[in-house]
């Protein structure tokens, strides 16, 4: 979970220059050393620039999350057609996030929210901390869909952006890097041998998990974990395909995916 905001630069700047260590204001704050190298890093660059010679950082947090959304629900006048366009009077309910799975590259728990078990605030609460922690995040497909939707679930919740990450969106370098006749994430991985999706009905299981079934919400967090299980897996199986190679911008990513 997230300890500090930028308001705390004053406070942390005076234990800094009263000579304090890093592990020193995490024993002040009850949080570990990692956490106050991170927010030093990020906010107040100068700082951790003086002592970073002295205090090897620690590892980069690789952060992967997946999220599952619920459709919009319209008035329609057709029920067939090839195409379908719905004017904003149309939609009685705007789609949105109801859950989400993420976990730390190479630790084993995967984390689980949603907005039936832990409600929305706490949900995106959770998701917040998770990502304002991560040096980066890891995804497929993210970077059109799971992390614009969360940052529209935090701006509706007033919580604002969190702290800059790398995001590595491993459907990105896929297409970047091979031709492949599916781009899709169960294709990808089956082919690579990684595993599989959880199979599941079909739309009627969001439909019963809108509804508010247990048994519902227990397959759509099987399905929510394993997509995340798998991104992991992908990940760690093409580390060295994620940078672009030899362009001197990509030297953090490098330094990131350990390549």
């Amino acid at each position: 979970m997230s300890f500090f905001q930028e308001s705390h630069c004053e406070s942390l700047r005076a234990f800094l220059d009263a000579g304090y260590s890093f592990r020193g204001i995490a024993a002040q704050y009850g949080c570990d050393e990692a956490t106050v190298r991170r927010f030093v890093k990020r906010w107040m660059p100068e700082e951790h620039a003086k002592r970073s010679p002295l205090e090897p950082s620690p590892e980069p947090r690789l952060l992967v999350i997946d999220i599952e959304t619920m459709a919009n629900l319209v008035w329609s006048w057709e029920t067939h057609g090839q195409r379908f366009y719905f004017g904003d009077s149309q939609i009685v309910k705007h789609k949105r996030t109801i859950c989400f799975a993420a976990k730390w590259v190479g630790v084993p728990n995967v984390m689980f929210a949603s907005e039936f078990h832990q409600g929305r605030e706490a949900m995106f609460r959770a998701a917040w901390d998770l990502m304002n922690e991560a040096d980066a995040v890891v995804g497929y497909n993210s970077k059109r869909f799971d992390v614009k939707h969360l940052a529209w679930e935090f701006k509706r919740e007033g919580l604002g952006p969190p702290s800059h990450f790398t995001h590595i969106d491993l459907y990105t370098v896929a297409r970047r890097e091979w031709a492949l006749g599916s781009y899709k994430l169960d294709s990808l991985v089956r082919r690579l041998e990684l595993g599989h999706k959880q199979e599941h009905e079909g739309f009627g299981l969001w439909l019963r998990c809108e509804a508010g079934d247990e048994d519902a919400w227990r397959q759509m967090r099987a399905y929510n974990v394993q997509d995340v299980k798998l991104t992991e897996r992908l990940f760690e199986d093409c580390r060295a395909w994620v940078p672009l190679r030899g362009v001197q911008s990509q030297r953090r990513l490098r330094e990131l995916v350990g390549t």
